[in-house]
């Protein structure tokens, strides 16, 4: 959980998209209660990219549905 979190705060810190931008896809993701949206406006990745990244879930994961990972 640890190795999540502290990419996900990498991630956050080097977003380099404009704050306007982030703001309005933060508020859209907010109003739709969607919240991988909000992580993905703050990070610019969602949840399971973050996880790759920080090494938890195997890059072979991103795009499969749930039933479809071993």
């Amino acid at each position: 959980m640890e190795s999540l979190i502290e990419e996900i705060r990498r991630q956050v810190i080097h977003d380099d998209r404009r704050y306007e931008d982030k703001a309005r896809a933060l508020l859209k993701a907010f109003e739709e209660h969607d919240p991988d949206g909000v992580l993905c406006a703050l990070s610019g990745r969602g949840l399971h990219e973050n996880g790759v990244a920080a090494g938890i879930w195997p890059d072979g994961e991103i795009g499969k549905q749930p039933d479809e990972r071993a």
